[in-house]
């Protein structure tokens, strides 16, 4: 049964770092997701001209989203600064931070090309655009985004991850590699980096090369479910099945909800003859992912039904 190994979705730009990103966005604890820009924030800095009520505004929707995840009503914030102020790009970029986290991907993408209008040298925006059109499966438009952001910013890690992530998703591979070992070139420390490389490697067929980058983005951060499910196929694939039921385990147990983590797992159970602990696994995939639940079933059915039927 083949395996499912997955990149890391390290999405969301900006100039600080995404997945998230330095000093235009606000920065998440595993540097990997772009959300709200912090440097707005400062009054002192702000370069854009009104009445600086839309800027106190603009930090009471931050603290709306960014500590109290309440997304609905930083949107309201957000727009309120704009009456107040039409040309902050800043809040409108936010707006579109807010849409991506309530998954309304079709509204963000708008807010973003709004942004983009007003203020085409912004990178951030380009890279959250790309990371939107990714997020909705329009990868070859996700990858002129990008571009657009990469011709402002070149030295952006966080951006050069997504645009691998995109052409991950088209098989260039090549491609993807290029743009992941001129990332890590710049922050040798971003997990993600590493574990999308893996991703390309193994793809590639250069299994070897692949575990190398995987152990070297589980080094830099072991927690990362992805990172676990992916050394997991890995070393699948060169016959450590007890290794790779180790972090197999560990993904899920990372990330409950984790159904190509299951799914894996309950391939590993199979081929081990371990029919109950398959049953169990199968079961979470099923409140998870109806598609892979269902290719689940049938392996789980011609192992054991079909052998038991010829007894």
């Amino acid at each position: 049964m083949k395996k499912t190994i997955i990149f890391l979705a390290v999405i969301f730009l900006s100039s600080a770092v995404n997945a998230q990103m330095k000093s235009r966005n606000f920065q998440l604890e595993d540097e990997s997701k772009v959300t709200f820009e912090k440097s707005s924030l400062n009054s002192e800095k702000s370069d854009i001209s009104g009445s600086k009520d839309y800027i106190e505004l603009n930090k009471a929707g931050f603290k709306k989203a960014t500590e109290e995840n309440d997304y609905k009503q930083a949107i309201v914030l957000f727009n309120k600064a704009l009456e107040l102020e039409p040309n902050c790009y800043v809040c409108r970029f936010n707006v579109g931070r807010s849409y991506i986290k309530l998954g309304k991907l079709d509204d963000a993408v708008e807010v973003f090309n709004q942004v983009i209008e007003r203020k085409p040298d912004y990178s951030d925006a380009h890279s959250s655009l790309g990371e939107v059109l990714s997020e909705k499966g329009k990868f070859t438009e996700s990858i002129k985004a990008f571009q657009n952001a990469l011709k402002i910013n070149a030295e952006e890690p966080i951006t050069l991850i997504n645009y691998s992530i995109s052409l991950n998703k088209l098989e260039k591979y090549k491609e993807a590699l290029e743009v992941l070992d001129k990332a890590i070139k710049i922050k040798p420390d971003l997990a993600e980096a590493h574990c999308n490389r893996g991703f390309a490697l193994f793809s590639m067929g250069r299994e070897k090369d692949a575990l190398k980058s995987l152990q070297k983005a589980y080094e830099l951060d072991p927690n990362v479910p992805q990172i676990n499910n992916n050394l997991g196929v890995v070393f699948d694939h060169f016959g450590k099945k007890k290794e790779a039921i180790k972090y197999y385990e560990r993904a899920v147990e990372l990330n409950p909800d984790y159904a190509e983590a299951q799914y894996n797992l309950a391939c590993s159970f199979i081929e081990a003859g371990k029919r109950d602990e398959a049953y169990a696994q199968l079961k979470l995939v099923e409140k998870n992912n109806y598609e892979l639940a269902q290719q689940l079933r049938s392996a789980i059915w011609g192992k054991y039904v079909i052998d038991v039927s010829r007894q």
